[in-house]
């Protein structure tokens, strides 16, 4: 990791214990409600229809470099369902290993979406809808360059400590930006998964894994991923500019198409993609949540270390009172 990573990581940890010490003075969770009472706020699944704003902020480190992503998020829920809009802004650091490459930032691909929610003892399950608009400039990966869209489905049990699940999906892209907006997963938040480019074309998505509650706050998780993809595919890189030295890269390793293009076009196999990813995630209250994680694939043979931060900004300063 970086050491805008390292940083990042430090500095969420030690807010976490903050909160987690706060936390205490009020209230105990058990294991079995943990990941439950932090879906509920990020779902709105056992609310009342009311206002929602979330914040969430995530800091991406891979071999070519990091990649950081802010995304403020306003909607309203209807019980069990919940619509949502959001606006990710975006920085994109220096690349190490292209020539010429220079760090860039700005709006990413705005979204809406629309999710139903079930959280019980029983059962947990999210299904959430979402498009994108392309307000991000393609040119420079800040965005997908056409409209995309996304249906997700997740589904878990709590077993005690553990609680496996399974989240499939089909849709149109995936990338740094996709990953990072959509609200997914056990404790309705997106997987660990981030990556240093986006990729255009139908697709089908699939995560299986488990939560393992830990101590207090704390649960691991782990699970194993694969894309399959159809249909001609775009690949986007974050880092190499769209004229100039792309081809100009550093060290004798060998290099894939988001490393040394700024736009690649091809067959299905572009962007099949497998792999997997763990995350240690920190929940001192229900309206907070942190985050460090590391995701592996194997296809593209790539490394990404993930350390992000969620804030329910409706619930969170109810908290202090």
């Amino acid at each position: 990791m970086t050491r805008v990573a390292i940083g990042a990581a430090v500095f969420l940890v030690w807010l976490g214990v903050c909160a987690a010490g706060a936390a205490a003075q009020t209230t105990q969770t058990t294991p079995a409600s943990a990941d439950q009472s932090v879906a509920e706020d990020a779902t709105g699944s056992t609310r009342s229809s009311g206002f929602a704003a979330s914040v969430r902020f995530a800091v991406s480190d891979s071999r070519q470099g990091a990649f950081i992503q802010f995304v403020p998020r306003i909607g309203y829920d209807f019980n069990r369902w919940g619509v949502a809009f959001g606006v990710p802004l975006e920085y994109i650091g220096t690349s190490t290993t292209t020539q010429g490459a220079t760090s860039h930032g700005g709006v990413g691909d705005v979204y809406l979406s629309l999710s139903y929610a079930i959280a019980s003892d029983r059962i947990n399950f999210f299904s959430t809808g979402s498009v994108t608009a392309p307000t991000g400039d393609s040119t420079i990966g800040l965005g997908a360059g056409e409209s995309t869209w996304d249906w997700n489905n997740y589904v878990g049990h709590s077993f005690s400590r553990v609680t496996p699940f399974l989240d499939i999906g089909v849709g149109t892209s995936v990338g740094a930006g996709t990953n990072t907006t959509r609200v997914t997963g056990g404790a309705g938040r997106s997987r660990t998964f981030a990556t240093p480019y986006t990729t255009v074309g139908t697709l089908a998505h699939g995560d299986v894994g488990m939560d393992i509650y830990l101590w207090g706050p704390l649960t691991l998780s782990a699970s194993a991923y694969d894309t399959v993809p159809w249909g001609d595919q775009t690949v986007i890189s974050l880092f190499v500019p769209p004229t100039g030295p792309s081809g100009q890269v550093l060290g004798p390793r060998r290099r894939r198409s988001f490393e040394v293009q700024a736009v690649t076009e091809g067959s299905s196999s572009l962007t099949a993609d497998h792999g997997f990813s763990a995350s240690l995630d920190l929940v001192p209250v229900r309206s907070l949540y942190l985050s460090v994680g590391f995701s592996r694939s194997v296809q593209m043979n790539l490394n990404v270390w993930t350390v992000s931060v969620w804030a329910n900004l409706v619930r969170l300063p109810k908290k202090g009172r």
